[in-house]
């Protein structure tokens, strides 16, 4: 470094050498840590008592061009800062640049006066920065697991976790490459296999020959298993979530705090983001700006607004322990044809907690790149918030169910044995055009039904051009500071709920549905929600509103159509007529005719006065839909069945 601190750049040196850029990067990172360490006080360049510290500084910020300073054996070799006074003319302290060398000069006085602490003779610093680790053979895996604890937990902000228990938990901070949330920062399981490798790059390995030198050294899977197995790596912080902004928590004592940015050791969550988020003051601004972001989309009924409304409070409630341990349902979203906007709803609702989903798809079938792998892999990645995208014809998921149902999930990492996750640190969301399951499941779903808009409809955008997505990305720090302010005035008041007893999740669905009523005015939460159920347990009833889905969007809704008429529809649209084995002709027809008299054997009768011959109504109404199925009897006494399906759902 041939040049000088020119004096014409700014007056602070650090700021001037910033500027400077190139070979003063370096000079840059030596003031930091001289002005860290408190060396430069008020124009007083002291000598630090804790070498420890100074180690520990030296290491964060990555020096790497120190002296040695020569001890005796088996004792750290400290690496002792060393800048030259031709580098530059002046220290943060504003003296001449030779008392960087005398500051120097203390440091190696303080090191050669430095005691080790107990138990710590085995750690030291090599020539590059790094600590050195002892791991000869006949060491104590305690003693060694002990110092590997000390490294990896000598950062200020922790890279290395476990998840819940001690050694095969072990997990590691690491940036995602998959598609759908790349460059996030998630939890990888740390092996044995790559144990080694995870060390090296928070220290030297190292062993003693039979002369008492040191040489390099390494350590195969079988030393990795039993140092990670050891005792002391149990004194691994325990880490539970991920977060890209900060959360708002409800204590034991009923207190709310602020949890972020960085590791919360008491919690468990990692708030990755630095910026800051605050309740906003007005709560009911917030809500009526939330109401109006929802002009976008078109719901069967306004209950599944109110519904849409409990998935964009529930993470918030799920991450700040506002239900008091109690579950949270699975987000099913769920339209009457493509692109209408139930992915897109999921992507906001990720956008106002700065987070981006972790999506999983299906596939039919079990092993190698089945649903229940792809679930379980995007559970162990740490991050909140899962979604199981475009899910096709039946769910019947043991895995799904297990996960919406206990506090402990059995998730299976890739060549690795089942890892235990806590459910209740995620939200999942399901989209589908048309799914059925267990009646079990469906009642352990929160189920927001859209109707696709015309094309004539204009969609929301910002003064600045900006869609609903881009906005709500741009500015979640807002939008979660609404979502706060809700909360915040519901505990003000005493965190009430309602008597809402109709979801298996009663903790969830009656908080909630006061929330949803009291707060947004909106209808009860779980309005209509036996209806949805019942046609989403059943096979049936799923086809049929599929089949009134494709006679809207076809344009023949009120017009009398027979069975066979409707099986060419079916046909036509590629719709599975559930049960249909047979390739014969008219089968197709005749499985309808079975599947309609089925449905309609428990519904409504009413007699028609008209003239002979003589006509029998049935009505079968489904979910926004209303089937009327006539019998027609002719002058010859053959019976015949005619379909007429209208719509009668809501257009908000």
């Amino acid at each position: 470094m041939s040049k000088t601190f020119d004096d014409t750049q700014p007056h602070n040196p650090l700021d001037a050498l910033l500027a400077k850029g190139g070979e003063f990067q370096s000079v840059l990172r030596y003031l930091e840590f001289i002005e860290r360490l408190g060396w430069c006080d008020q124009h007083e360049c002291k000598r630090a008592d804790n070498i420890e510290a100074m180690v520990k500084q030296a290491k964060m910020l990555g020096l790497t061009q120190f002296t040695r300073v020569k001890e005796p054996k088996k004792k750290p070799t400290i690496l002792v800062l060393q800048i030259q006074a031709s580098a530059v003319n002046k220290c943060p302290c504003g003296e001449a640049g030779s008392r960087i060398t005398e500051v120097c000069e203390e440091i190696k006085e303080a090191v050669e006066k430095f005691t080790l602490p107990k138990g710590s003779d085995q750690l030291g610093i090599d020539g590059a920065g790094l600590p050195k680790l002892d791991v000869s053979e006949g060491t104590d895996w305690n003693v060694i697991a002990e110092n590997v604890v000390r490294l990896l937990t000598d950062d200020q902000e922790p890279k290395v976790f476990l998840r819940e228990a001690c050694g095969e938990s072990m997990v590691e901070l690491v940036k995602s490459k998959a598609k759908s949330n790349a460059g996030e920062l998630v939890l990888k399981d740390v092996r044995p296999v790559n144990f080694a490798s995870l060390i090296g790059r928070y220290a030297t390995l190292e062993k003693y020959t039979a002369d008492g030198h040191r040489i390099p050294a390494t350590i195969d899977q079988k030393k990795a298993a039993l140092i990670m197995g050891a005792a002391p790596m149990c004194n691994l912080p325990i880490i539970r979530s991920l977060h890209n902004a900060p959360v708002l928590y409800l204590t034991d004592n009923n207190d709310l705090r602020i949890i972020g940015p960085g590791y919360d050791p008491q919690t468990g969550m990692y708030v990755l983001g630095r910026k800051t988020v605050e309740p906003k003051p007005d709560w009911e601004a917030g809500v009526e700006k939330l109401l109006s972001r929802m002009s976008g989309w078109r719901f069967v009924d306004q209950s599944d607004k109110s519904r849409l409304i409990g998935s964009y409070m529930t993470s918030a409630m799920v991450y700040g322990n506002f239900l008091n341990g109690d579950r949270a349902p699975i987000q099913f979203f769920e339209a009457d044809m493509s692109q209408t906007g139930k992915g897109y709803a999921a992507k906001v609702i990720a956008a106002l907690y700065g987070e981006k989903m972790v999506t999983v798809t299906q596939k039919t079938g079990h092993g190698l790149g089945s649903f229940e792998e792809k679930f379980d892999a995007a559970l162990l990645t740490g991050r909140p918030l899962i979604l199981c995208d475009n899910m096709r014809k039946s769910l019947d998921s043991q895995s799904l169910e297990s996960f919406a149902t206990e506090n402990e999930y059995a998730a299976r990492g890739f060549r690795r044995g089942y890892i235990t996750v806590d459910p209740r640190n995620y939200v999942v969301y399901i989209t589908s055009n048309g799914m059925s399951t267990t009646a079990d499941a469906s009642r352990r779903f929160n189920v927001v039904r859209f109707v696709k808009q015309p094309r004539t409809h204009s969609f929301w955008q910002d003064r600045d051009g900006r869609n609903l997505l881009a906005h709500m990305t741009y500015f979640h720090r807002y939008y979660l500071g609404v979502i706060w302010s809700i909360l915040c005035e519901w505990h003000r008041r005493g965190m009430p709920r309602t008597d809402e007893h109709r979801h298996d999740f009663r903790g969830w669905a009656s908080a909630v549905d006061w929330i949803v009523q009291n707060l947004f005015g909106l209808p009860p939460l779980m309005q209509g929600c036996d209806e949805i159920r019942n046609r989403m347990s059943s096979v049936y009833l799923t086809f049929v509103r599929d089949l009134c889905q494709t006679i809207k969007h076809s344009q023949r809704l009120d017009v009398d159509l027979f069975t066979a008429d409707i099986a060419a529809i079916c046909g036509d649209q590629r719709i599975a007529i559930p049960d249909l084995k047979s390739n014969a002709e008219d089968a197709d027809t005749k499985q309808l005719g079975i599947i309609f008299k089925r449905l309609f054997g428990g519904s409504q009768d009413e007699r028609i006065l008209d003239d002979e011959p003589s006509e029998l109504e049935k009505r079968l109404p489904l979910e926004g839909y209303e089937i009327i199925r006539t019998v027609k009897w002719s002058p010859s006494r053959n019976k015949s069945h005619v379909y007429r399906f209208l719509f009668r759902g809501s257009t908000a």
